[in-house]
């Protein structure tokens, strides 16, 4: 096989010198050549002759590029995926705007509907259909189960289709106090069609199983399945009590859709100092398409760093491919080829390959929608548009292209650099040190214009900045970890057992991979211990939480009336104890010192205070728990102008200080109060939090309801509130913690394991990268295999030498990842998140221990093969 690769080496050069050869003669008689207006003598060096040559040499390279071809497919794949599907995922959204709202406008209010004249208005330009949902407990025999229930009236749905299971249709199912539930609410409480429940203070009967639900919000989290019932049902149960959290959504259908501007901006102004709050096609889906922009962000981030690490694999393979051809290039010299043409030839051949990656990574980013339908149909409710989409698929296409060509010109230039002479002292390394001033001008043309795609594909400019800085860092860190590391071990005293001096030296040798393994391994494995170590802390922390300071159940919706008796029964109760309770009504935030909330341009962590509706209560003392690091709490007695208690952490966000004013509307009615003190809250400590606390004697009156929790010491006390309470009052709704806590734990683990696989995606690609390494040292290992045969080592022992030298260099990445990973965790827990951090040293060294382990087998997997190979047929060549 070598003596048949050196016959091909030998039939290119000659090839390649007829080639030359025919150039200098058709020169030297000053003749031009056909189909041109050129001479010969610029056509030396002009991009066609170049493509001749590249095209002869390429015949039969690309399996030497799989590695490079693999990387770039990853990368430029993951990006055109990403792209592709948050592109069908918008467009489903906007094709189906009218759907998932349920109308073309829709009037949205709290605790109390909108007014009768405001409803009026509504029914002057169109269809109404009114809504109401809310959280109420469904019973059935002895068991209970918190729903999400939602009373339609004879009108719904205005837009798309409701499909149910055992019933003729949704009024028939509906009638005689019917509902319609999901499937999964069935099956937990062991109900069939037929069977009746307890709802509120009425007997209901399962009429029909829920299969879709045409204007069901999109929702990463539920604390309860679908149950549909009719007004007249609702009515009946006694749930719609004065202050209990319920929403009631009015649906518009213009009978004029072309009016919807003026109609929308009618209605919004007639809303603007009332409670309601009025939502139109361009806000169908509030909040998700928030989502979808900053999920692909953060994917795209991830394709981009797959790209770089494939990068550094593409520069690998790149140098190891000139390498080999440098008594091509070196005849070439001989010949007469000019530098510029040396250096067309090699880069047409390796953008011609790129290209094949490219369009490979392109096609599997146009066809990923397709199989990403099934995995996002339990949270999307709309259908997905499976087609093309250009401009990802483009951007993604740009980045291939981009970063073959950046990482690919370093070791293209050095190609220059290749001397006549080289063909005669058999010299098998390219050229060292910087190119030439105008390659590395042209490599940071290439990053400006890689940078200016990022920002494309992201549309976020910090982010993208932030992206590039911390991506050079971490390379520069990593490389320099790599380079102290081989300082250190050159300082170490030679082992005594050979194969692993043999290891040790491969290792520190000039020329070594160890800086390349670093940056491309550490990367991944730095993500993927920063992933694990923070969701373990998330997790420890909401553990602890639940065990030491969460209560048991969370009680909504008592009425005021109700609160003593609740207090009552609950204190009764054997194992019950701190029975926490507080009024509670929800409204919004009209202004932040006298500047409308729709004027206020909020920063993206703070958004969700200004969108929506905020939970409200009011004390006279500061709650439990609750931490004053600023400013002083009012009086007990305090009768004044209203004041609030704010979070700090939120008012920083919006820069406010002591003294500033909140207006929030409460009904219709706008409370402006003066910001007295700061608390520090600890969200997750699952206790009642509030975000504004107002003095006594501002909301007192209104129609409010009161939240309350207990504490158990055991789980037969937790069942028998919950029982005891619920039975007592069908109105009040039960919460228990640790279905909240499975929810959490749940979107925990969702987000940690999305960010997972994506440490995985960089992982692929360093170990494309690995491959690569190993491949690019083949002659290398060739010609060390041979001597030590000679010398008397067998391949056992070798075999040893080698695994040792990857296991060593799997070592030193894993160091270098665990400690940026673990710092890169504890900025996010213990500085972000604010949460008490504790580095599991036993989960980094068994993800770094791992990392290193699969870099051992995969290098010396490539490795061994080499040593299949005889010394005879070498040793005579030389």
């Amino acid at each position: 096989m070598l003596a048949s690769r050196h016959a091909v080496a030998a039939s290119s050069k000659l090839k390649m010198a007829s080639l030359l050869q025919t150039a200098n003669r058709k020169l030297q008689a000053n003749i031009m050549i056909p189909d041109t207006d050129i001479t010969i003598a610029d056509s030396a060096s002009s991009w066609t002759l170049a493509w001749r040559f590249a095209r002869r040499e390429m015949r039969g390279s690309l399996r030497r590029f799989r590695v490079f071809l693999g990387a770039l497919l990853l990368g430029v794949a993951a990006i055109g995926t990403v792209g592709s599907v948050a592109d069908a995922m918008r467009n489903g959204i906007a094709n189906n705007a009218r759907v998932l709202l349920g109308g073309d406008i829709e009037l949205s209010s709290r605790h109390t509907p909108p007014d009768a004249e405001i409803i009026s208005m509504a029914e002057d330009y169109g269809t109404v259909s009114r809504v109401v949902q809310m959280r109420a407990m469904l019973q059935a025999t002895d068991q209970r189960k918190l729903v999400e229930l939602k009373a339609v009236d004879d009108k719904w749905p205005l837009v798309g289709n409701v499909d149910i299971e055992g019933a003729s249709s949704l009024s028939v199912a509906l009638a005689d106090k019917g509902v319609v539930a999901d499937p999964s609410l069935l099956r937990s409480l062991g109900l069939e069609i037929g069977d009746e429940a307890r709802l509120g203070d009425t007997t209901v009967r399962i009429a029909a199983n829920l299969v879709t639900e045409p204007d069901r919000s999109i929702s990463f989290v539920s604390f309860g399945p679908r149950v549909l019932v009719s007004k007249d049902t609702l009515a009946e149960t006694g749930l719609q009590q004065p202050g209990s959290f319920i929403s009631y959504k009015t649906r518009l259908t213009l009978d004029n859709p072309v009016d919807n501007a003026a109609v929308y901006s009618a209605l919004l102004a007639r809303t603007q100092s009332t409670h309601v709050r009025v939502r139109n096609l361009l806000d169908a889906a509030p909040g998700f398409d928030t989502f979808i922009n900053q999920a692909e962000i953060f994917l795209v981030l991830v394709g981009l760093t797959a790209l770089l690490i494939g990068g550094l694999g593409v520069a690998g393979a790149v140098r190891a491919w000139l390498t080999s051809r440098m008594p091509v290039i070196a005849t070439l010299k001989c010949l007469g080829a000019p530098s510029k043409l040396i250096f067309r030839i090699y880069l047409l051949q390796v953008m011609s390959i790129a290209m094949v990656g490219v369009i490979a990574g392109v096609t599997v980013g146009a066809v990923a929608p397709l199989f990403a339908i099934d995995i996002l149909s339990g949270y999307v409710t709309v259908p997905l548009d499976i087609t093309l989409y250009p401009r990802p698929l483009l951007i993604a296409a740009g980045f291939g292209i981009g970063t073959s060509f950046l990482f690919a010109l370093w070791p293209l230039a050095k190609a220059e650099e290749v001397r006549a002479a080289h063909l005669f002292r058999s010299l098998n390394d390219m050229p060292g040190g910087l190119p030439k001033p105008l390659y590395v001008g042209i490599s940071l043309i290439a990053v400006i214009a890689l940078s200016v795609l990022a920002f494309l594909a992201t549309g976020n400019l910090l982010m993208t900045v932030s992206f590039i800085g911390g991506s050079i860092l971490s390379l520069f860190l990593l490389a320099g970890l790599g380079d102290v590391m081989v300082f250190v071990l050159r300082r170490v005293p030679a082992p005594q057992i050979v194969p692993v001096r043999l290891a040790l030296s491969a290792i520190i040798r000039p020329g070594s991979p160890v800086r390349s393994m670093v940056i491309a391994f550490g990367l991944g494995l730095s993500v993927l211990v920063a992933v694990s170590v923070s969701e373990a802390n998330l997790n420890r922390q909401i553990d602890a939480r639940v065990s030491e300071d969460a209560p048991a159940w969370f009680f909504i919706d008592i009425q005021p009336h109700q609160i003593d008796a609740f207090e009552t029964i609950a204190s009764n109760i054997t194992g019950i104890s701190n029975i926490t309770k507080t009024p509670m009504l929800r409204g919004r935030v009209s202004a932040l010192n006298g500047v409308l909330s729709s004027d206020i341009d909020a920063p993206s962590s703070a958004e969700w205070v200004l969108r929506g509706d905020r939970a409200l209560t009011w004390s006279a003392t500061p709650p439990k728990g609750s931490n004053i690091v600023e400013g002083t709490w009012w009086p007990d007695d305090y009768k004044g102008p209203p004041l609030v208690s704010m979070a700090k952490e939120e008012a920083d966000e919006f820069g406010l200080v002591l003294g500033d004013t909140i207006s929030v509307n409460v009904l219709g009615r706008n409370v402006t109060a003066k910001i007295v003190n700061f608390r520090d809250i600890e969200w997750q400590s699952f206790n009642i939090n509030f975000l504004f606390v107002l003095s006594p004697g501002v909301l007192d009156k209104a129609p409010h309801s009161w939240i309350a929790t207990t504490d158990a010491v055991d789980d037969a006390a937790t069942d028998a509130v919950e029982r005891a309470v619920t039975n007592q009052f069908s109105n009040v709704s039960a919460v228990s913690v640790k279905e909240a806590v499975r929810v959490a734990q749940r979107v925990i683990g969702l987000l940690g394991g999305a960010v997972q696989i994506t440490a995985l995606v960089t992982l692929v690609a360093g170990i494309a990268v690995l491959a690569g390494t190993v491949a690019s040292t083949e002659a290398q290992r060739l010609s060390d295999s041979v001597i030590l045969k000679v010398l008397g080592a067998t391949r056992l022992s070798i075999s040893i030498a080698w695994f040792l030298e990857y296991a060593f260099l799997g070592i030193l990445a894993g160091i270098a990842a665990a400690i940026i990973g673990s710092l890169a965790s504890y900025g996010l827990v213990a500085q972000i998140l604010n949460i008490e951090f504790e580095l599991d040293i036993m989960l980094v060294l068994i993800t770094t221990l791992a990392g290193a382990g699969a870099t051992a087998l995969l290098g010396l997997a490539g490795a061994v093969k080499t040593l299949g190979h005889k010394p005879g047929p070498l040793l005579r060549e030389v």
